[in-house]
Parts: C-alpha cells; sequence; structure tokens
C-alpha cells in the first residue's frame, strides 16, 4: 500500500529487505531495476575503503627539507585536515615545531610539491555544474585543507565608525580577489541579508548587515585548493617564525628521511563520511584508493576502481564516489547484498557505527524520534530527482534486519519530504 502511494506521487520506489544474520529475503519490489541511489553510494565507497585500508589505517603526510633548502611535501590524500577533525586552524603547527625542534630555521628553498602524483584539482565529470558554488561540492587535490573550502567571517562590531562590516578569510592566508563591500545599517530587517558569493572573478560582497548582530561565517568552495594549501602552510611557517622562498615548484620524494609526519587514522573520516553524508571526504577517499593502488591518486582512477569492484559483472555505474551525480547506478538486491555481508563481516561493529543513528546523530538526527530512537542506523540520500535510505533496524524481538529504500522521480524531481515520509513509514512498517 505505501508503495502504491508512492508510484502514485510519481515516485519509483525499489524495495529489498532481509534478515541480517542470512535466510530468505522477506520483501522486494524492483529490487532487480536500477536507480540513482544519491548518498547511497556512499555506502559503496566506505566498504570499498575499509576492504583496502582496513579499519586501522593511518593517513601520512610526510615533510622534509631537500638538500637545496625547500620544505617537500609528499602526500598520502589526507582529507582531514581542516576543524572539523583538528582542534583550530593550525594545521600545520606540529610540522614546525617538528622543524624547529630538529634545527630548521627555515626553507630558503621555496616550496615542492608532488603533483605529478596527485592530478588535479577536479570534480567528478558528471556532476552538474549549479552545485559548484556550494560547500558541499568543493575540487578535490593531493594537497588540500579545510575541506577544499574556506570560511568568510563578518565582524560588524569591529569598526562600526567606518559603516563598513569587517571581512576575515579563514583558515588565515587564504587570499582571494574581493569586489565590492558590505555596509552595516542600524535597520536590523534591512540588515539581514548580505550577500556573500563566488563567482569567476573571486569573493562577491554586497548589501547590508545589522551593526549590533554577532559575527557570522560563510563557508565556500575554494576555486583552487593547492593554491590554498600553499598559502596556508606558508602563512603558518611565518608565524611560527620560520622563513620560506618564494619559489614553487612541483617534484618527486628527494631521499631524505622526513623531519615531520602528520598522521590521521581512517575512522574518524569515515564517521563523518557517512554520519554527515561529506560529499568530499568520498571523493578524496577514491583518490586516496587510487594513490595506494597505482601510485597517482587521480579521481577518475578512484571512479574506475570503484566501477570494477561493484559493477564489473552487473549493468550499475559507478559515477563518483559520494553520489551527487545522477548517472550512478545500482539496484537495491545488490546493495541490500552488500550491506549484509559487511554487516556481518570483519569491519561489521566499524561500518554500522559510522552510520547515521535515528533520533540522535547525523542527517537522522531529526527523524525516527519516537519509538524507533536508536534502533535504525542508516545512509540516507537526497537529490532533485532521487531520494534513499539504506541500513539496519532492529525490530521487534530485537530482531536485526537490513533493508534498501531507493526512490526515483518518475519525472524531472519528486517531493524530498513526501519520500522521507513514506521511507520512514516503510521502516515502521517493518519493525512491527
Amino acid at each position: 500500500m505505501l508503495l502504491n502511494q508512492g508510484e502514485k506521487a510519481g515516485i519509483r520506489t525499489g524495495l529489498w529487505v532481509a534478515p541480517l544474520a542470512g535466510g530468505k529475503t522477506l520483501v522486494t519490489s524492483r529490487a532487480q531495476e536500477f536507480f540513482v541511489p544519491a548518498s547511497n553510494q556512499k555506502i559503496l565507497t566506505a566498504v570499498f575503503a575499509l576492504e583496502n585500508f582496513g579499519k586501522d589505517y593511518v593517513f601520512e603526510t610526510k615533510f622534509r627539507r631537500t638538500d637545496r633548502g625547500a620544505l617537500h611535501v609528499e602526500s598520502g590524500g589526507d582529507p582531514s585536515l581542516s576543524r572539523s577533525f583538528r582542534k583550530g586552524e593550525a594545521f600545520f603547527k606540529p610540522v614546525f615545531d617538528a622543524a624547529k625542534k630538529a634545527g630548521i630555521l627555515g626553507f630558503p628553498g621555496g616550496l615542492i610539491l608532488d603533483l605529478e602524483s596527485w592530478p588535479g584539482p577536479t570534480r567528478p565529470r558528471t556532476w552538474p555544474l549549479r552545485h559548484f558554488n556550494f560547500a558541499y561540492a568543493p575540487p578535490t587535490a593531493g594537497y588540500v585543507v579545510e575541506g577544499g573550502c574556506f570560511w568568510v567571517r563578518l565582524e560588524p562590531k569591529l569598526a562600526p565608525k567606518s559603516g563598513l562590516c569587517g571581512v576575515f578569510l579563514e583558515p588565515g592566508g587564504i587570499q582571494l580577489p574581493i569586489r565590492g563591500r558590505i555596509r552595516l545599517t542600524e535597520d536590523r530587517k534591512k540588515g539581514g541579508r548580505p550577500i556573500v558569493a563566488l563567482d569567476q572573478k573571486g569573493l562577491r560582497l554586497k548589501g547590508s548587515f545589522y551593526s549590533r548582530a554577532r559575527s557570522v561565517s560563510f563557508r565556500l568552495p575554494v576555486p583552487d585548493p593547492v593554491k590554498a594549501y600553499r598559502q596556508v602552510l606558508r602563512f603558518q611557517a611565518k608565524k611560527a617564525g620560520l622563513s620560506m622562498g618564494k619559489g614553487e615548484q612541483s617534484g618527486p620524494v628527494p631521499p631524505v628521511k622526513p623531519f615531520a609526519v602528520l598522521r590521521s587514522p581512517l575512522i574518524p573520516i569515515l564517521n563523518q563520511l557517512l554520519t554527515q553524508s561529506d560529499n568530499f571526504l568520498a571523493e578524496m577517499l577514491l583518490r586516496a584508493l587510487a594513490y595506494k593502488k597505482t601510485g597517482k591518486g587521480s579521481l577518475e582512477a578512484g571512479r574506475t576502481l570503484l566501477q570494477k569492484r561493484f559493477h564489473s559483472k552487473g549493468k550499475g555505474f559507478a559515477a563518483d564516489g559520494s553520489g551527487l551525480s545522477e548517472k550512478n547506478r545500482v539496484s537495491p538486491a545488490e546493495l541490500g547484498a552488500l550491506l549484509r555481508k559487511t554487516g556481518m563481516g570483519p569491519f561489521a561493529k566499524v561500518f554500522r557505527r559510522a552510520l547515521p543513528l535515528g533520533g540522535v546523530s547525523g542527517t537522522l538526527k531529526r527523524r525516527f524520534r519516537g519509538h524507533l530512537r536508536g534502533q535504525v542506523r542508516a545512509k540516507t540520500g537526497t537529490l532533485r530527482s532521487a531520494s534513499a535510505l539504506s541500513g539496519y533496524l532492529l525490530a521487534k524481538g530485537r530482531k536485526a534486519l537490513v533493508f534498501v529504500i531507493l526512490m526515483n522521480a518518475t519525472k524531472k524531481t519528486l517531493s524530498g519530504r513526501t519520500a522521507r515520509k513514506l521511507q520512514d513509514q516503510i521502516v515502521t512498517e517493518l519493525a512491527r
């Protein structure tokens, strides 16, 4: 009955339900058909990462001083140099502390990054252009800070007599062309909508901001994450009292022992990837996987590996690692089988804990807040033309179920609210 409601609302729905511990499939509908999975694509990426890295994997970024006095940075594809994972924005402070301890006073030879091993920066080819100016769709690269984004902080109380709002870019060191200004106003209504936007020429400011308001920050994707990485690295070196030459090059790893290594464990990255549905982390994991397997952290190489792993024998398609592309295709039966296998495999505990918990965390925090609170662990997914919810359910009698719900619009778009309501109703029925 619920599936019929969806069909009448222009929503084609695929459903697959089975016991986690094995046994016959309990419910299916359109289970062999292919759907756009939206962010349920991240399930494939997360499983692929666990299979190839292992749950104890640690990303390493190595820093060396070459014979000519340059700072060489060897990337391992670490996507976690950001406030989400580290306190403050002094991402490179441990590096420069280690340099001083080693007796290094500066890097007159400039900065060298191994860009040959990390092509880009780039986004997946199938991402719609309409997403590119939003923080949820930044470009990826081998060298990146703050998730490929930056912050624009408005400080209305900095210089009120000037009539202009203070504007700061964060993390410190980020430089972009800025056009326009934001004026201060005593009118609360007129000062509530300042315009902070990106275009091809840089950062554009316009409008007014209430003079007595608290500071506010806007998150935007950086046009060039490698350039931003260099800027932040140089800024923090200077702040640490270490000089650095102006030279900027690309070059392979020199035969010199690192004086510092930044390390980041995989599990916190995986948790944020699934719990917060982080597109940037998904694409960066594909790059890191490609680098591990081929020595080149190409986004397209990572996508190809994902395709071979999950769709080599079927008709599905992996267009990206995040699900933002509408070219991805997967069937409910395939996704369900993967969830069941992973949920009982060696990474079961790590994977299941990384999923949002109904009524408690991430993208499910505001869903299942009633009697199912804490009993649903599942990945959400939302696009204009697709909605999804797949994961694990602790049903009546403490019986664990695997469920997959993939919804695609039969026209151009679907109502996200209607789709989510139907998904929640389906899960509630399964729990009885």
